[in-house]
């Protein structure tokens, strides 16, 4: 899966069918690092996307309208988010049926630790 040179994405709707394609794909050994590059890139939107309205929202608290964009970002991007980030990583989880390389050992202990 690759996201598009021109991605700008607006709603979770833009971001949805990416993260249905990597719920989708069977996670092997040979593939992870592919697998795991654009669920990064995903996570990479939407944080930029949270900093530069909670940004907005804390240069001015009587910014009616820069308030109610990051309810809505919160509720209609971020929570879905959330959500899917832990069925990746549980998915993740599932399907690693092998020792993680030193370079995602402290990853996946994170992903356990949280999964407990």
């Amino acid at each position: 899966m690759h996201l598009p040179v021109t991605f700008e994405p607006k709603s979770w709707q833009d971001f949805e069918p990416h993260y249905q394609a990597l719920l989708q794909e069977t996670i092997t050994q040979a593939n992870l690092s592919e697998w795991l590059h654009p669920g990064s890139e995903l996570e990479k939107y939407i944080w930029e996307m949270r900093a530069g309205l909670k940004r907005t929202r804390s240069r001015n608290i009587e910014d009616e309208n820069a308030r109610q964009a990051y309810r809505r970002f919160t509720d209609e991007i971020f929570v879905p988010f959330q959500e899917m980030s832990h069925l990746l990583q549980a998915k993740l989880l599932r399907e690693m049926t092998w020792e993680p390389a030193p370079k995602y050992s402290e990853m996946i202990h994170r992903f356990r630790q949280a999964a407990d």
